[in-house]
């Protein structure tokens, strides 16, 4: 009898033990040579793992499942959140978006994910955010309607300053895992301090005005619809993290000045005014099902916790 190959039960032929054997052996060398970590706590996670270790995928799975208002996007009890916005933006009229869709609050380690790829240029930290972020947005109504993604555009002075144009490449990681094309419709005019040290709200608004315009006067215009019988292009834009909103308000000022028929926005994650504990409290208040008493649900004014910047 000729000698026969070694198949799996539906008669596929499987790697050899020894190959297995010698596979798995690269691999561990291969770790030990360049060993890979998490993109948030930096520990050694082993080959094939992903891009996170155990406790941060956790971390990020309860901090992905928390409420937000789709209106301001942050993160809210349930009860607090209404149709059309939330308690804290119900008396903001900056918001000039359709619909936010946030993919949870600046706490850790989704906060550590947004500035390792902001500081440090990690693009395994884009595929993680744009990965989560698609999760988000196929299941909402509009993303049906959306011609194009619009990243928030960085000057070139702080582009010196930056390993990467951050929201550049989280918005085109989201565009190929959405195919949806990614057009950059607007262009930063004027250089302006970061908005994440100016702790008055009013003044990052000052800050940005007249810091955007189109790349071109009929650029939104020539964009490709879905729907014909639209007044403008639907579009989205993308970014890293949403402050107060005077970035976005003023992004999208300049698209729908520009002819956008409406504008949304897709964020990795948003600030809390009250910080950690408040987010705690809601995090507590989601695994027990409760609302919890020490949590204010929304909170009017929004500032990033200064011990995890850099």
């Amino acid at each position: 009898m000729g000698r026969h190959k070694r198949g799996t039960l539906d008669g596929m032929w499987s790697m050899p033990r020894w190959q297995t054997l010698a596979a798995g052996a690269l691999g561990a060398a291969a770790d030990l040579v360049a060993p890979l970590v998490c993109a948030a706590c930096h520990t050694w996670i082993p080959s094939g793992a992903g891009h996170l270790c155990s406790p941060c995928q956790t971390g990020l799975d309860r901090l992905v499942r928390l409420p937000h208002c789709t209106r301001c996007g942050r993160a809210a009890r349930r009860e607090s959140i209404l149709e059309h916005g939330c308690a804290a933006c119900d008396s903001e009229s900056h918001w000039n978006v359709g619909n936010v869709s946030a993919l949870g609050p600046y706490h850790e380690p989704l906060a550590t994910i947004v500035r390792e790829l902001k500081y440090r240029g990690d693009t395994r930290c884009a595929a993680i955010l744009a990965g989560r972020m698609a999760e988000r947005l196929r299941p909402e109504p509009w993303l049906a309607t959306v011609d194009a993604l619009v990243p928030v555009p960085m000057h070139w002075l702080r582009r010196l300053q930056r390993p990467c144009a951050h929201a550049a490449v989280l918005a085109d990681a989201l565009a190929k895992a959405l195919r949806l094309p990614l057009l950059p419709l607007v262009t930063r005019v004027r250089y302006a301090p970061s908005q994440t040290h100016i702790p008055i709200r009013t003044r990052r608004f000052s800050n940005v005005a007249d810091c955007f315009a189109l790349a071109h006067p009929d650029a939104v215009r020539r964009v490709p619809r879905r729907d014909a019988r639209s007044r403008g292009p639907v579009l989205c834009i993308v970014d890293n993290l949403l402050m107060s909103g005077a970035t976005v308000h003023e992004v999208s000022r300049v698209l729908r000045a520009g002819g956008a028929g409406r504008v949304h926005l897709a964020v990795a994650a948003r600030t809390r005014s009250d910080g950690d504990a408040a987010v705690a409290g809601l995090l507590a208040a989601e695994a027990h099902g409760t609302a919890s008493a020490s949590s204010s649900g929304c909170a009017p004014a929004d500032q990033p916790d200064e011990r995890f910047m850099r």
